[in-house]
């Protein structure tokens, strides 16, 4: 981490999770001795309830936390409740990943997942976007979506206004015309 209120903030994370019987499968620990080092740490979720969803699924941390939501891949409709979940879990709408050998689970996390992940990705790591070559930008509290390096990112400088002009007399069809201004 850059900042040792950021290792703080992680460790902040960590605890509550463990004493909300969310398992901690891998890390969870900090070291002071090689500096601001943060270990990578997954949880699994347990039986999250609508509306009692952790701050692993709601706060934004920016740190090596990864948080897995088991379900039943037996149910017609675990899948999809795992993704209504996520989309209404978070007020954060930035990158997310979905890994499956499935060409329906991508349709399904496709739609249910328009709103609460800007930047999707297929069977890869959601942190791929390329600097400068992809368009990058979240929803949300994570930004305006924007998507900067994408022509998309010049109507923020922009506003679009119609303008009718009546030169000659209103018994003639006139058309409005829009123009943008700057």
């Amino acid at each position: 981490m850059i900042l040792e209120t950021a290792v703080q903030r992680f460790e902040q994370f960590v605890q509550p999770a463990q004493e909300d019987s969310h398992e901690l499968i891998y890390g969870g620990n900090t070291n002071g001795s090689k500096g601001l080092f943060v270990q990578l740490t997954v949880f699994e979720l347990k039986q999250t309830v609508k509306g009692l969803e952790p701050d692993l699924m709601t706060k934004g941390l920016f740190g090596p936390l990864f948080a897995v939501q088991i379900y039943d891949d037996a149910s017609s409709t675990g899948f999809e409740n795992v993704c209504d979940l996520t989309d209404s879990t978070s007020d954060y709408a930035l990158a997310g990943s979905v890994f499956t050998r499935h060409r329906m689970a991508v349709k399904i996390a496709h739609e249910k997942l328009q709103d609460s992940v800007e930047m999707f990705y297929i069977n890869d790591k959601s942190t791929g976007t390329i600097i400068g070559a992809h368009p990058f930008g979240g929803a949300r509290s994570s930004g305006t979506n924007d998507k900067a390096n994408s022509m998309n990112v010049l109507l923020r400088f922009s506003s679009i206004r119609c303008v009718k002009d009546s030169y000659v007399s209103s018994s003639s069809s006139t058309h409005s015309a829009c123009y943008v201004l700057e």
